[in-house]
Formats: C-alpha cells, sequence, structure tokens
C-alpha cells in the first residue's frame, strides 16, 4: 500500500512469479512443533491437531480400561447357549447347571473369537458384574475428557486470538442495512466517522 501497487504487483517486484512462489519461498514448520505453533495459520489448525490428541489418548486409555473385559471374553464361550433354546426361563436353567449343546458356529456372523460380550452367554451378567462397571467406568471417562477438552479448546482459542491478528480483529459485520444504502462512499463515510468511538477519522 506505501507504494500504491497491487499484492501481485508488489510480489512481482520482490522477484516472485506469482503468489506459489511466494508461499514456496516462506519459512516452513518444523514437523516436530508443538501445534500452537500453528497458530498463526488460525485456530482450528491449532484445534484439529489438539482434537486428534485427545482422540488418539481417550482410545488408548479405552482400551486399557477394557483389558481385563476382554481377557473374560476370551475365557467364555457360551455363544452356542443363544440358539440352543427358545425358552428363556429354561435357557437360563440349563446354563446354571452347566449344560452342553453341539451346535456349529461356522456360518454364523459372529464368532467366539470376536471376543464380544456373547462369549458370556445369556442371562450370565449377574455373574461378571464388574465388566459392566469397566464400560461404565470407561463412559464416565469419556464423558469427562470431552468436558475437559472442550474448556481446554476455549483456552486455546483465547490464547491463539490474543497472539495473532485476525479478520475478526479489523472487520465488523453490518446485519439489516436498509435497501436503499447502495452508495458504497457514503457507507464508507458513515463507518469513518463513527465505527470507533470518539475518533472521526478511523481508517476504512
Amino acid at each position: 500500500k506505501a507504494n500504491k501497487r497491487s499484492v501481485p504487483l508488489e510480489m512481482k517486484s520482490q522477484g516472485y512469479r506469482d503468489f506459489h512462489s511466494f508461499s514456496k519461498a516462506c519459512p516452513q514448520f518444523d514437523t516436530k512443533c508443538w501445534p500452537i505453533e500453528l497458530g498463526e495459520l488460525g485456530s482450528g489448525c491449532v484445534l484439529y491437531f489438539h482434537f486428534l490428541a485427545f482422540l488418539a489418548a481417550a482410545m488408548s486409555l479405552m482400551f486399557l480400561v477394557q483389558i481385563p473385559a476382554i481377557v473374560a471374553y476370551a475365557a467364555d464361550n457360551n455363544l452356542c447357549q443363544w440358539g440352543s433354546v427358545t425358552d428363556w426361563q429354561q435357557l437360563y436353567k440349563l446354563a446354571g447347571d452347566g449344560g452342553n449343546y453341539t451346535c456349529d458356529w461356522s456360518d454364523a456372523f459372529i464368532k467366539p473369537h470376536y471376543l464380544t460380550p456373547g462369549n458370556i452367554g445369556p442371562d450370565q451378567e449377574d455373574a461378571k458384574t464388574w465388566v459392566t462397571t469397566i464400560y461404565t467406568i470407561c463412559l464416565l471417562v469419556l464423558a469427562g475428557g470431552a468436558f475437559l477438552a472442550y474448556q481446554h479448546s476455549i483456552l486455546t482459542e483465547r490464547k491463539v486470538d490474543a497472539a495473532t491478528v485476525s479478520p475478526s480483529d479489523f472487520a465488523i459485520l453490518v446485519k439489516g442495512m436498509p435497501t436503499t444504502a447502495t452508495d458504497e462512499q457514503a457507507i464508507c463515510d458513515f463507518f469513518r466517522q463513527f465505527a470507533v468511538r470518539g475518533k472521526d477519522d478511523t481508517e476504512i
């Protein structure tokens, strides 16, 4: 602006063929830099990588907490009990007596090695109440982690906004203007005079 040239002309005057060549000459971020260092690209970039880190940490923690339940599923193979008897009361009684059932699950969609809760068998949740407790803990930890991640995202956005300049720092959004307000010069003069309290020569 000081040289009274447009941005493309100014780049060419400094030896850049176009914006692409100019961007290639800009310093690059280090591969191992912290996400907060990407703040000059906008808070969205920082929050994106923070969100990925939260997901990785949450999924890793959920896996570790559920290892005992997975071990319990691997120790049982009671899937046959789900299809052997149609009467649930009779099935519960036979399961309690430790009955053996002959079945072929080779064509079944769910296999025992999938390590699902179905391996425990029907009506056996009372025998492993601690499994339900584990899932309850997972739910509470995930909900608490999501709340903390949300609060952290708010603080991060404020920190990035305080350290960088974005269009929201110098631009305004006007709504509800009359349909007759079509003179751009008149609108420009109005905001020059009234945009900032105590000033009547705001640069537009």
